[in-house]
């Protein structure tokens, strides 16, 4: 059992977002730009059996529960970590449940692969230099700006060592970081994960008080 109609996107290169409002409804955003899929599943209750199963299988390994159900699959293609959201009918718009699938690369582009293909010199060294002499920086975009390819090039033991990090991300698209972390000694540096999407205005509250 995987992920029925949906592979054939899931493995589409051009193709980073999924979003299934309905059997015969599915958005995806390849190469930036979003559109309708040509494609849909048979019919209403092939496509509630598809999210039945789903949960039956990953119910172990989600990370957020409750009307937001998320895990993360790391097995399914050997290229792609995939981040998928199940939401419950209840909060849909569409009166039936919904799928949201992101899909990251497994194998992250260093620093050093990014000057010259992402970056100049010049914005290498400015970056470097903010690092050196640790001072704040916020990265910040729409989706796809390439913030989160970044973040990822820039965690390595000289960076993490040098100061304090938070990171706010709506899923794992940080990859593995805890992983990467667990066997380092920060002595007095501190390392602020804060995984899941904030659906309500209280959590805020929440996450300044874990920063602080």
């Amino acid at each position: 059992f995987g992920y029925d109609i949906l592979e054939q996107l899931i493995r589409n290169e051009d193709v980073t977002d999924i979003h299934v409002t309905n059997y015969n409804s599915i958005r995806i955003k390849a190469k930036n730009i979003r559109k309708t899929a040509l494609m849909a599943f048979c019919h209403e209750k092939h496509y509630r059996r598809f999210i039945k199963n789903l949960i039956i299988r990953n119910e172990k390994y989600f990370t957020t529960d409750g009307l937001y159900k998320t895990y993360v699959d790391k097995k399914f293609d050997g290229k792609y970590i995939l981040t998928v959201t199940i939401i419950d009918e209840k909060v849909s718009n569409h009166k039936v449940p919904e799928i949201i699938i992101r899909k990251s690369l497994q194998n992250k582009i260093s620093f050093k692969e990014m000057i010259g293909s992402k970056m100049n010199l010049k914005q290498a060294a400015i970056l470097a230099n903010a690092i050196q002499s640790q001072e704040g920086i916020l990265m910040c975009g729409p989706n796809n700006c390439g913030a989160t390819t970044l973040i990822n090039g820039m965690i390595d033991l000289s960076i993490l060592e040098s100061g304090n990090l938070v990171v706010l991300e709506e899923n794992y698209n940080i990859y593995d970081m805890l992983d990467d972390i667990k066997n380092i000694d920060f002595k007095d540096k501190k390392i602020y994960l804060v995984m899941n999407k904030i659906m309500h205005n209280n959590d805020l509250d929440m996450v300044r008080e874990n920063l602080s």
